[in-house]
């Protein structure tokens, strides 16, 4: 016999998550689907100090708690000159913010929903999807079945992350508007401050936070095609420690630590996924829907309001199938303007490099064009990109 809900949501990251806890919340029986079973590392850790509220209207303030989350006390960034400059968060209305582990901070997430009636299937991944005349038949390839099933859902949420498989296989595309990548590693111990530090270099920019268990995690961001260049497949440790020598904080932040995980890339590429109308009971959350430039530090906290967001859309539906994808499209697009145009400022205050084709590209994007193209990740083929949902900063 198959199972039937009133939701489906791939992935389990904190968009996914959301979207099922608040779904199951409302009443709606709903199956989320993990690929993992949070055994690996997840790159993002930062959350802003509005976060917490956030969480706290979610009912979800143990998550910090339980994550072992570090609290961040501010920022600190040498970007447009060499010189070390500091934001503190003592006068933010909200409080610090926090550093998690997102391995741990998204499995508590998810077993929350769980407790809260949605059914969750780890260590799984959806093989297909059909449509139907009302709702979707779906195959489930893994979890704790060894043989593959199908279920029916009258709606579907993609939160796979920039794969968007769920929306590749509906024939979604999305715009593109840079390639960028992310290198990351761990060091231990970590340092005394519990600061994140942004420095820009010739080629892109570095980021340092702080995550529990005494770890200090440590990024390189450029475009794919630099990265290529600076840190080659086949000796992608020595260009790491190469490209790293090169910063001047980073590296003195790093000073008697040691490299234990890493590195490895991820996709961080700015995109906006499109649909076809608004026609098909489907929507996506978190960076399939909407991939952001780290640089933002707000992929956790769109994730976590994306999520809510679709949870009404899936609500709404069901219960007098009122169709709100038009207006959860609008809001989105909403996001993305607001997004580029701070993005824009805040690249237009390095010019310390105006040919450095890292810099020049950024600052011939006065409009940003986008690219359109398939759900794929072909120009960033060189790297993997990136676990479900890894909203990254």
């Amino acid at each position: 016999m198959t199972d039937v809900y009133d939701a489906a949501v791939a992935g389990g990251g904190p968009a996914g998550a959301v979207a099922a806890l608040e779904i199951a919340r409302a009443g709606l029986s709903v199956i989320l689907v993990e690929r993992s079973s949070y055994d690996r590392t997840r790159v993002g850790e930062t959350l802003p100090p509005i976060a917490t509220a956030v969480l706290g209207r979610l009912g979800l303030e143990g998550a910090l708690a339980g994550s072992g989350a570090v609290p961040s006390f501010g920022n600190e960034s040498a970007w447009g000159d060499a010189e070390l400059r500091s934001n503190a968060f003592v006068f933010d209305a909200h409080g610090d913010g926090h550093h998690v582990d997102r391995r741990r901070f998204d499995a508590i997430l998810v077993e929350t929903a769980e407790s809260a009636g949605a059914h969750v299937t780890r260590c799984a991944a959806l093989a297909d999807c059909m449509p139907l005349e009302r709702g979707w038949s779906l195959r489930i390839r893994g979890g704790a079945r060894a043989a593959p099933r199908t279920v029916r859902a009258a709606f579907l949420v993609d939160a796979t992350g920039r794969r968007s498989s769920v929306a590749r296989r509906v024939s979604a595309r999305r715009e593109l508007f840079d390639h960028l990548v992310g290198v990351a590693a761990q060091y231990a111990p970590r340092p005394d401050s519990r600061s994140t530090l942004v420095e820009s270099v010739e080629d892109g920019w570095w980021y340092s936070a702080p995550v529990p268990r005494d770890r200090l995690v440590v990024m390189f961001m450029s475009d794919a095609d630099i990265c290529s260049r600076r840190l080659p497949a086949a000796a992608m440790v020595d260009g790491w420690e190469a490209t790293l020598r090169r910063t001047t904080h980073t590296l003195a932040r790093l000073a008697g630590a040691r490299r234990v995980w890493g590195p490895t890339t991820v996709s961080a590429v700015t995109h906006r996924l499109r649909r076809h109308g608004t026609d098909g009971c489907w929507l996506a959350v978190g960076d399939a829907a909407l991939g952001v430039d780290p640089l933002s530090s707000s992929g956790i906290m769109r994730a976590l309001t994306m999520g809510e967001a679709a949870a009404h859309v899936v609500v709404r539906h069901a219960s007098d199938g009122v169709n709100l994808t038009p207006a959860y499209e609008r809001w989105l697009d909403d996001q993305l303007a607001d997004y580029l145009h701070e993005r824009r400022e805040y690249y237009e205050l390095e010019r310390r490099w105006p040919d450095a084709p890292f810099w020049r590209r950024r600052h011939a994007d006065t409009t940003p064009s986008p690219q359109h193209g398939p759900v794929s990740t072909s120009h960033e083929a060189t790297f993997a990109a990136g676990s479900g949902d890894s909203a990254m900063i």
